[in-house]
């Protein structure tokens, strides 16, 4: 697809990114230091002015920063390109059979989905609370602001009342909840600083379900079924 490899230098001058740089001392000249690239941000730009369109490289990056769960401290590698006079679309389309290449060869014969979908960042806020959602997990949040305005839930009605951009989210349970389990939620939440969680349990009465809980109790019939 028109990419030229590249490979960019590893003792370079410093330019910090979002973490601390290694440094090695120089031996020619005491008391000063060249520092490993975070990323070969400043090498990849020269080459992009210098009429290369498409650079890729699998570039060592080195960041002196605590671990984290996804990360190694330190050094780790990384496929690094860039693309000229393109949008969001294109890059896109280039990047998706190299996911699926890399998961076809080294997932086991796992199956990978064809066409990656496609989610808008505030429908993937919307329907799952963060914008890198994990789509393995069914359960979609449903905004019920509405039926707690100027409610019989006040803790609720009250903050809604206030903050124009406060929003009210049902989340469904894939199975049946427990009074113990929504009161150890509601405490989580108080930690956080939140006023604390709502919830309704749904029971079958004949033919017909019945909310029941703090949120049913308050916000009445109408409301709880809708």
């Amino acid at each position: 697809v028109g990419f030229t490899e590249f490979s960019t230098p590893i003792l370079t001058a410093s330019s910090p990114e979002g973490a601390r740089d290694f440094l090695v001392p120089s031996r020619i000249h005491p008391g000063t230091f060249y520092a490993l690239p975070q990323a070969p941000q400043i090498y990849k730009q020269l080459i992009m002015v210098s009429g290369f369109d498409r650079y890729f490289q699998i570039a060592p990056c080195f960041r002196d920063e605590d671990p984290r769960a996804d990360r190694l401290p330190g050094e780790f590698y990384q496929l690094d390109l860039e693309m000229s006079f393109v949008e969001q679309d294109d890059v896109l389309a280039t990047m998706e059979p190299v996911m699926r290449g890399v998961f076809e060869t080294f997932a086991a014969g796992k199956p990978v989905t064809r066409e990656f979908p496609r989610i808008a960042y505030d429908v993937a806020m919307r329907k799952y609370g963060t914008d890198k959602p994990d789509l393995r997990n069914p359960i979609e949040m449903q905004a019920v602001s509405e039926h707690f305005r100027e409610s019989g839930f006040k803790v609720f009605a009250n903050i809604l009342a206030n903050d124009p951009k406060a929003e009210v989210w049902a989340i469904p349970a894939r199975t049946g909840g427990s009074r113990a389990f929504c009161d150890r939620m509601n405490s989580w939440a108080q930690g956080e600083g939140q006023p604390g969680l709502g919830y309704i349990f749904w029971r079958k009465e004949g033919e017909k379900l019945e909310g029941a809980g703090p949120l049913a109790k308050n916000i009445g019939e109408e409301r709880t079924e809708a």
